[in-house]
């Protein structure tokens, strides 16, 4: 079928890479896309599914505990959406596998959505997620980003945190706050230079069983909902097919693996037994 599909066989179209791509294909659904269009002259979409559900969940770890990462080095990754949608606030944190040596990740979320958005929401999903515990209520018709703020404010000091990924776009007063406090505040613009590299980095730590994802439901929904915009030059982008298909928590960890990357963790912060220093944090 590759022959059939390639006249310059052997020529132009080199058999090795052909096979190659198409193994690539059969696991990795972002990149099937550039394989059914370069070798099988099929017109497609230009986004396609990210994740193999099936090997993302894979990653579930209903056994972690964030109490077990006091102290140790993380960062957190914050998507505030607009003031009747969902937040995020994602902590990831990192240990050496003690046989192979090599870096796991360990990801917990949690989600804010106003009171008024929950009641009113067509997704049965968020109520029961809410009385579960898996996403918190703030209260009245937006998001009260000052409780955001406080939860925040309260946790950065009980872990060695080396940066708190933001997107300025919606959090301009609230980043002001947690950097004059002394939080190590960084901007992440939501741009295809920001979350491609760490959007594929993300995807491959998934698929080797390195990334160890906290079980939350709606962590694992928003996974879901994200679609691969591929580009001629094959960056990615995160997207959703609809609207009411929220991807904040899966963004927010993007962003974190943006830093993971930027700061490159596994050399430079790789020591999980360093002491903690905030110096002069300040807990409003």
């Amino acid at each position: 079928a590759l022959r059939k599909a390639n006249p310059n066989w052997g020529v132009s179209v080199q058999p090795d890479a052909a096979i190659s791509a198409q193994n690539s294909a059969k696991i990795n659904t972002s990149a099937q896309k550039n394989f059914l269009t370069k070798y099988l002259d099929i017109w497609v979409n230009s986004d396609s599914a990210w994740l193999d559900m099936e090997r993302y969940r894979r990653c579930i770890d209903r056994e972690i505990k964030r109490a077990d990462f006091a102290g140790q080095y993380a960062i957190f990754g914050i998507d505030l959406a607009s003031k009747i949608d969902i937040s995020a606030i994602i902590r990831v944190f990192w240990r050496p596998d003690p046989d192979t040596g090599e870096m796991h990740y360990y990801v917990f979320a949690d989600y804010y959505l106003p009171e008024a958005a929950i009641n009113g929401s067509d997704n049965p999903q968020y109520d029961g997620w809410r009385r579960a515990g898996f996403i918190h209520a703030t209260g009245g018709e937006v998001t009260d980003l000052a409780a955001l703020e406080a939860e925040l404010m309260a946790e950065i000091p009980q872990y060695q945190t080396i940066s708190v990924a933001y997107d300025p776009m919606q959090a301009t007063q609230l980043s002001q706050n947690l950097l004059q406090a002394g939080a190590p505040m960084t901007e992440v613009p939501q741009t295809l230079k920001n979350l491609s590299e760490p959007m594929k980095l993300l995807q491959a730590l998934i698929y080797a069983g390195r990334m160890h994802i906290e079980d939350n439901p709606a962590t694992h929904w928003m996974m879901s909902n994200v679609v691969c915009h591929t580009d001629a030059k094959e960056n990615i982008y995160p997207r959703k097919e609809k609207k009411d298909n929220k991807i904040d928590g899966a963004v927010a960890l993007i962003m974190a693996v943006n830093q993971i990357i930027l700061l490159d963790v596994e050399n430079n912060y790789n020591d999980t037994a360093a002491p903690v220093d905030w110096g002069k944090f300040i807990i409003a």
